[in-house]
């Protein structure tokens, strides 16, 4: 095999075995999110709590991770989802995946739990399961540098979880390289379950491609077309935060405010976070993952002040949205700080944000007081404050304790009217800019299977306004680009489902996609470079019907083990009954009637049922989800529907 490891580990702590098999068994699903969540749907029973030793978590390698493709440093994670009892797939970058693959593996399934804790050492075709009690209790810069010291070696690759992850709460996430987050689904919660404080790799070996030339040819031109985009100019100049983020280069950009009660800031907070402040003030290097052209990361130190001698990796735009606008806190060193904590601990920036701003938010609306809160008194704009919620929340310490279990659980436990105010997609906290504004960008977002969050099917053409000329040549929708328009949006948003879903299989960074800019890898440049990197010849159509496939597998284990139906895909009552209260986009919010018709041509491009948004017989049928179809046929969740669900896929 080509481009590959070859081999695949089940590893269950329970009774501290490993069993090997061949990569081969999964090349249906090729690799990464593809094969991670066909196994969490194979393996995972109905019934199992995401925090048991029932439930599985895999780490997923693609055929293009550690290759020379553009972003090719993927990692996936797949398990069930800690908030929402559904799929959870998460992804992060750094250098971890390919160090996986060249230490012999291109997955990871893990299983059961440890009597005791453990970390897993994997390097030369070798796993083993070592003692982690000297680091139990460790934050995740700690636990890195004390692996490092154990192993006497400065360079393995470690994914942590920190506290939150041992404390199991809802919205811990695993840490990769320090300052890399696989972050949806409470991933580090289900670690932290099984008593596994890290993975750890270190490789040696080497990737062979199938045809070296022909790849090394196409994947230059790749390189070529990406350089010479404006886009990546930005990045380079600015970074991530100050291409995307408000306060940068573009102005003033439709954010979450104040947990989601708008998206304009004032502008006197919104000038204090320019990209330009930052680079001025803290930067002290451009970071970037392996093999990324992108470079949308930096490396901070705070020299003066409270917080002086602080180092991080920073900034990316969500942690700017989720520690500053959405609190209300325009102060850079105390984002800063709180960035550094979240990553000690391992909390998810978005759904943290979520549950703190959503506890600000019905405080000083009257309907919680400080008696529930344990003597805090919870004021916009407060970095201190912040900084002790995050504490109790990764200890669960009293008030901690209620906001540990996600703003869901936490407003359905006070109750008092504050469920109204809390953010959240399917049971999982969300801190997402310009939903109001942006319909599409809304839309891939209430429907992705994992709740929330812009990594499923939510399209940033909005956001670049694409041309109606190249929104119809690329997406067959001319309305790409248009942010407050609802025609078109649905069969745009179940586009970006199968192709988004070909990047986290091929082991890709988003960034350096069609998602990011139409002149980097679109689906016929996956098929080329998987192609010559494997052997197995594909086209872009092959890959994103592989794409309607792996979709379609998450909605099953949706309707399965968490029960979704179309009252799921809807949005929280601030997006609908709130307008935006000035600038580009003053008025608008999401009307129901018009959303309803977007999800039906949302269902319709999909090929599910409108009136349910269930999957259809016919359609698991067509698309060869056969066993799947059994499964789910038996809890009579299979609406009957005579389409026919081999429309012709757009393939450019």
């Amino acid at each position: 095999m080509f481009s590959v490891a070859g081999k695949v580990a089940w590893i269950d702590l329970s009774n501290k075995t490993v069993i090997l098999e061949s990569t081969e068994s999964y090349k249906n699903f090729i690799g990464g999110r593809g094969v991670g969540s066909y196994l969490v749907f194979k393996e995972v029973p109905e019934r199992a709590h995401p925090l048991s030793p029932e439930n599985i978590i895999t780490f997923n390698t693609g055929p293009l991770t550690g290759t020379l493709s553009p972003s090719s440093g993927r990692i996936n994670i797949s398990t069930k989802n800690v908030a929402t009892q559904g799929i959870s797939f998460a992804n992060a970058g750094g250098y971890f995946g390919p160090e996986m693959k060249y230490a012999g593996f291109d997955h990871l399934i893990i299983q059961g739990k440890a009597e005791k804790p453990v970390y897993l050492f994997i390097h030369d075709n070798i796993i083993d399961i070592k003692s982690a009690e000297n680091i139990w209790g460790k934050d995740v810069w700690e636990t890195e540098e004390l692996i490092k010291e154990e192993l006497s070696d400065e360079k393995i690759r470690v994914a942590a979880i920190g506290q939150a992850g041992e404390n199991l709460v809802t919205m811990a996430c695993i840490m990769f390289d320090r300052s890399r987050a696989s972050g949806w689904g409470g991933c580090g919660a289900v670690m932290g379950s099984k008593n596994l404080k890290a993975v750890v790799v270190r490789g040696k070996g080497y990737l062979e491609l199938y045809n070296p030339e022909s790849f090394m040819d196409y994947n230059s031109r790749i390189w070529e077309r990406i350089l010479n985009t404006d886009t990546i100019r930005l990045f380079h100049e600015y970074g991530n935060l100050g291409t995307s983020g408000a306060g940068g280069i573009f102005g003033n950009l439709a954010q979450s405010v104040r947990n989601m009660e708008d998206e304009i800031w004032e502008a006197e907070k919104t000038l204090k976070m320019r990209e330009i402040i930052f680079k001025e003030k803290y930067e002290e290097r451009k970071l970037a993952d392996f093999c990324c052209p992108i470079n949308c990361s930096r490396f901070y130190h705070i020299k003066e002040g409270k917080f002086s001698g602080h180092k991080l990796e920073a900034l990316k735009t969500n942690v700017y949205r989720a520690f500053g606008t959405n609190i209300d806190l325009s102060s850079r060193e105390y984002i800063l700080l709180a960035n550094e904590m979240a990553d000690r601990y391992g909390m998810n920036c978005d759904s943290l944000s979520a549950v703190v701003a959503w506890a600000i938010d019905v405080y000083q609306r009257g309907l919680i007081d400080e008696e529930i809160t344990g003597g805090l008194d919870l004021q916009w704009g407060d970095g201190d404050l912040q900084l002790k919620l995050f504490d109790i929340i990764a200890f669960r310490r009293g008030f901690g304790d209620i906001l540990a279990q996600g703003v869901c659980r936490a407003s359905q436990k006070i109750g008092r009217g504050t469920e109204k105010y809390a953010m959240h997609v399917k049971g999982h906290g969300i801190c997402e800019q310009g939903i109001r504004s942006h319909k599409g960008w809304a839309l891939g977002i209430m429907t992705s299977p994992i709740g929330g969050g812009h990594l499923a099917g939510a399209p940033n053409t909005e956001q670049r306004r694409l041309s109606p000329e190249l929104g119809m040549h690329y997406f067959g929708v001319p309305t790409a680009g248009e942010p407050t328009v609802y025609e078109g949006k649905g069969k745009l948003v179940a586009w970006f489902d199968k192709y988004k879903a070909i990047a986290d299989i091929a082991g890709v960074c988003l960034f350096a996609t069609y998602w990011m800019d139409i002149s980097f890898i679109g689906p016929n440049d996956f098929a080329e470079l998987i192609s010559d990197a494997t052997g197995e010849k594909i086209n872009g159509k092959d890959l994103l019907e592989l794409g309607e496939k792996v979709v379609n597998i998450e909605k099953a284990f949706n309707t399965l083990h968490a029960g979704f139906t179309r009252k799921d895909d809807r949005p929280p009552y601030k997006l609908t009954e709130i307008p935006i209260s000035s600038g580009e986009f003053a008025g608008e919010r999401l009307l129901p009637d018009k959303w309803e018709k977007m999800l039906d041509e949302y269902y319709d491009s999909h090929n599910w049922d409108i009136k349910t948004g269930l999957q259809t017989h016919e359609c698991l049928e067509n698309i060869g989800l056969h066993d799947i179809k059994n499964r789910i046929e038996k809890l009579g969740k299979l609406p009957s529907q005579e389409v026919n669900c081999c429309k012709k896929v757009t393939n450019q």
